[in-house]
């Protein structure tokens, strides 16, 4: 397995790990609890390319309907006829549209912030109708589409608009320091290799400008770039 592989899967299951830990920290006050998994949306979303966010989400989900328990009211596929399993599935489909959306735009505050709300609210969408709809038909609890309003999505608004800024911007700012590194890498790689095929053809003259061959190598041993 090179190291492309393995550096995907690694995003992808620490990127799944935070979604997990975001449905551990949680403030039950309503029907749908408080939790910093819209955080972690955000965070994901704007950090990681869109096969990769997503396919972070669709593994947590697989892994709480199997039993696992890593949604905010346990796991196990009994979890469905949670009133907010709606949520769970707009966790999927609402990384995968600020993916989308990040795909061919430059990364900036503004189209973060843009690609993260339309999540919200791809959230709120599918969040709420589910709740609606599985109070009213299952569980015989209907308090009408006012109250589903109020406490599905609007209780909700300013703390995840809150939580979207601050995901954008660190996000951003773990992805410039990144991509400076792997600048620098690639500089330093293409540096090495193009001395070590002069020091090849020139011999001992290029050897008083880049030392030993033996020297050299341990110079410029770094681990190739990983370009995905």
């Amino acid at each position: 397995m090179n190291n492309s592989k393995t550096a995907t899967m690694c995003h992808i299951a620490l990127a799944a790990a935070m979604m997990a830990v975001g449905g551990f920290i949680k403030i039950s006050v309503f029907a749908v609890p408080f939790t910093l998994q819209t955080f972690f949306i955000c965070f994901i979303a704007v950090l990681l390319d869109v096969k990769k966010s997503t396919a972070a989400v669709g593994i947590y989900i697989v892994l709480g309907l199997i039993g696992v328990p890593i949604f905010a009211n346990g796991g196990g596929f009994s979890y469905v006829l949670q009133p907010s399993f709606g949520y769970i599935i707009g966790f999927l489909l609402g990384t995968l549209t600020a993916g989308l959306i990040l795909k061919n735009k430059k990364d900036n505050m503004f189209n973060s912030i843009a690609a993260c709300c339309a999540a919200l609210v791809v959230i709120y969408v599918f969040g709420s109708v589910y709740f609606y709809l599985l109070s009213k038909f299952y569980l015989n609890f209907d308090k009408g589409i006012w109250y589903i309003i109020v406490y599905c999505v609007l209780v909700f608004i300013p703390s995840d608009l809150t939580f979207a800024c601050l995901a954008c911007l660190a996000a951003l700012k773990i992805k410039k320091v990144l991509q400076k590194n792997g600048r620098k890498t690639n500089k330093s790689t293409f540096e090495c290799d193009f001395s070590k095929k002069e020091n090849n053809k020139k011999g001992s003259a290029s050897t008083q400008n880049f030392g030993s061959s033996d020297n050299l190598d341990k110079n410029c041993n770094f681990q190739n770039p990983t370009n995905e």
